[in-house]
């Protein structure tokens, strides 16, 4: 058998190919911009969340202290009505 020998030659355009490549990967990196700003925003509302609920706190936790006071000392004294009249001066002051 006589041995051949052969020189193909294929070209192609390839800019069809480079655009839809071009295209997929900014369509990824829309889709990766977009759950990102939407994992932002939930930490967001997370940390609002956390602030109003420290906010409120800071309101309520003085109020809980008092009243935590005011029931010792009635503990502490054996006397409602003596301990509710030291509440009330302590109050005023």
């Amino acid at each position: 058998m006589p041995k051949a020998d052969a020189n193909i030659r294929v070209g192609a355009d390839a800019t069809a190919f480079s655009k839809a490549i071009d295209g997929l990967e900014k369509g990824i990196t829309e889709k990766l911009e977009k759950i990102g700003n939407v994992f932002m925003g939930a930490l967001g509302l997370k940390a609002a969340a956390q602030n109003i609920a420290g906010a409120f706190s800071a309101f309520t936790a003085p109020a809980a202290e008092l009243e935590n006071v005011a029931t010792s000392l009635r503990v502490v004294m054996g006397n409602a009505e003596a301990a509710e009249r030291l509440m009330g001066n302590l109050r005023r002051h």
